[in-house]
């Protein structure tokens, strides 16, 4: 089903990036984990906000890494209710990821980079949505027709 972009007590929709981003809610509900309480005891709230915009931004960065297409990809994922299920579980697998191992993203090592996103993610973002004729957002290529913005 094609949906258009929304926000929820899970997920925000970030339409000057055109992605989504966990929120504390979906970690907390999900893994026991409380961002608000543990930013309170070091003083940083806005940490957590940037904690979880990271994780997106490696999780998009990673998608983005397998075609030119971005703008159809990230079309994908927010225009379909598969798409958003998809991208919720890989940016909370992600989430715990680099919770246990830091952000390899920024690693001045090569190989540590290229782990910057876990095996199950990719995993995740490989199955295939059923509103884009079982294509992957991973593996889109040239889709045989056009998703458009306002649809």
């Amino acid at each position: 089903m094609l949906i258009k972009p929304y926000s929820d007590d899970y997920m925000t929709y970030d339409e000057t990036q055109n992605r989504y981003v966990l929120t504390e809610k979906a970690v907390l509900d999900e893994y026991g984990i409380d961002l608000s309480a543990e930013a309170l005891d070091s003083g940083n709230l806005i940490a957590v906000k940037a904690i979880l915009r990271r994780v997106s931004k490696n999780v998009y960065n990673f998608i983005h890494g397998f075609s030119c297409q971005n703008e159809t990809q990230d079309l994908m994922i927010a225009r379909s209710e598969s798409g958003r299920q998809m991208i919720r579980a890989a940016l909370l697998e992600q989430f715990l990821y680099m919770r246990v191992n830091g952000d390899l993203s920024l690693s001045s090592n090569r190989d540590e980079r290229m782990n910057a996103v876990s095996d199950d993610v990719r995993e995740i973002l490989e199955r295939r949505l059923p509103e884009f004729c079982g294509y992957s957002v991973l593996y889109s290529g040239a889709l045989p027709f056009r998703i458009e913005k306002d649809e």
